[in-house]
């Protein structure tokens, strides 16, 4: 609670505050505009005032006011921001954004195309770091409108969204506008503000704008993903992959989201008293949120999903992967007449060999050609080139009954018992058949 001794601090600075007002612009031309500023953002525990809000907005539709507003905002912005900050002046610099806000949000485009030229002047002071992250988002929100020309934040359920009407190159394009736009929104964490009560109702105040903005935001970017969903294969490689990111963001912001629009309130002194803000819009809000991420879930609506479709336009349209380079099968192209043909000098040899003193010398050539002759019939078989090490041609005598753990036996001889390719002759090592 409030102590007497700071209610009467901050009601004479309030006093003290409109004399001044009072002293500077009586009997001018904009002075009803002044103390309209003044009242809807004093230094007090209450929400902004509707009907001096309602007032800046008609003003603001005459067309030349605009600008006279928006720098009447702009010097409350910084007057909030004196070097005694207390918590009266944060709530007062809170209540000057929101103000702020509901201008931006109010009548045609004509007072937010004019902010959209002057973003800058948007600055809360850094010993307000509420007013920091809610300057930060109208600033991306008028960074955004700049860019698409569309306030997407504006839009209501009397009509479809824009998202659904527009090209996919314009898509691709505004949806990462609408998807930054949500991001400073789900940033601005209030939830500080609400534990002071004299900064307690203009932080609802600001929470229950953002969440009036969440809620179009929010559905233009699912339409957005519908039908990114449709030609996201089509897309160049860059584009598809943010698009995945872009995604990724959506999934998050079902949660990010959730908590904020649970903590709307709608008692009269602080709730936007709005028709698109009231308790069915926010139910049907968060059951929206609850289908969108039972929709992620499923098998054609996952991240995953996504991801492959974005995967197969980067096939589609990116580089040309490198060749895998595989051997070249080589194919026989001989009869069976030459294969016969090839056999005789090898069976020649092996049935007259010589004998004598040279008769390991004279055997070398034979066996080596029927060995190589044996490559080379296997390479045109396989397909593969000549052989570093010629195959083993040895096989042991009664080759039956071979124990291929038992030791090798022992030749007396230059040469083991051979035989043939094909095991016809056998012979010992004096060459006895």
């Amino acid at each position: 609670m409030e102590s007497i001794k700071d209610h009467v601090k901050r009601r004479a600075m309030v006093i003290a505050e409109r004399v001044e007002l009072e002293l500077t612009v009586a009997g001018t031309e904009y002075a009803p505009m002044e103390r309209h500023v003044f009242k809807c953002t004093k230094n007090n525990t209450k929400a902004p005032k509707e009907k001096h809000v309602i007032a800046l907005h008609r003003e603001i539709g005459e067309g030349d006011a605009c600008k006279t507003v928006l720098k009447m905002l702009a010097r409350r912005l910084k007057e909030v921001a004196g070097h005694q900050i207390s918590s009266a002046s944060l709530a007062a610099g809170l209540k000057t954004l929101a103000v702020w806000h509901r201008c931006i949000n109010s009548g045609d485009d004509t007072f937010v195309t004019l902010c959209a030229r002057y973003p800058h002047l948007i600055e809360s002071p850094p010993m307000n770091p509420a007013g920091q992250m809610y300057a930060a988002y109208l600033r991306e929100l008028l960074s955004s409108f700049s860019a698409s020309k569309h306030a997407y934040h504006r839009e209501t359920g009397f009509e479809d969204t824009r998202m659904r009407r527009i090209s996919n190159e314009m898509v691709v394009q505004e949806a990462q506008l609408v998807c930054n736009q949500l991001r400073k929104l789900a940033e601005c964490d209030l939830q500080g503000g609400l534990m002071d009560v004299k900064t307690a109702s203009a932080t609802q105040y600001c929470i229950n704008m953002l969440i009036l903005d969440a809620m179009p935001l929010f559905k233009a970017l699912s339409a957005a993903i519908d039908r990114l969903f449709e030609f996201v294969g089509t897309l160049p490689r860059t584009d598809a992959e943010k698009m995945t990111k872009l995604f990724n963001n959506y999934v998050k912001f079902i949660d990010r989201l959730t908590a904020p629009a649970k903590q709307a309130d709608f008692r009269p002194e602080v709730a936007v008293p709005l028709t698109s803000f009231d308790k069915k819009a926010v139910r049907e809000f968060l059951e929206f949120l609850k289908a969108a991420e039972a929709k992620t879930r499923t098998e054609n609506g996952s991240p995953e999903y996504f991801r492959a479709l974005a995967d197969s336009a980067v096939d589609a349209t990116g580089p040309p992967r490198e060749a895998v380079e595989t051997p070249e099968t080589r194919v026989p192209t001989f009869s069976m007449d030459e294969i016969e043909a090839s056999q005789i000098p090898k069976k020649a040899a092996i049935a007259a060999p010589s004998y004598g003193a040279g008769a390991a010398k004279s055997m070398e050539p034979a066996s080596t050609l029927a060995g190589q002759n044996l490559i080379d019939l296997e390479d045109d078989f396989l397909g593969t080139s000549t052989l570093a090490q010629p195959l083993p041609l040895t096989m042991p005598l009664g080759a039956g009954n071979w124990d291929p753990f038992a030791p090798e036996p022992t030749t007396a001889g230059t040469m083991g018992q051979t035989t043939s390719n094909g095991g016809d002759f056998l012979f010992d090592a004096t060459g006895a058949a």
